[in-house]
């Protein structure tokens, strides 16, 4: 739900429409991509999925930080 949110927000932003078929196709993408880095992260960590997420989560708020120079 949340991530079909943003696409609404790009959408809105962009001043384009999506069909389902559009909107189905990112969000295959963008949740095998997140899936993916979960996984590979709870078999490197030896952690459970819900830390594995956690991890990833807060290594991107990390970087993004830093490329920001927040820290």
């Amino acid at each position: 739900g949340v991530t079909v949110s943003y696409f609404e927000w790009l959408q809105n932003i962009k001043d384009s429409k999506w069909g389902k078929l559009k909107v189905n196709k990112h969000l295959k993408i963008y949740m095998t991509k997140a899936f993916n880095k979960v996984s590979l992260t709870k078999s490197k960590q030896n952690v459970s999925y819900r830390k594995a997420a956690y991890i990833v989560a807060i290594k991107k708020i990390i970087s993004r930080m830093i490329r920001k120079k927040m820290v």
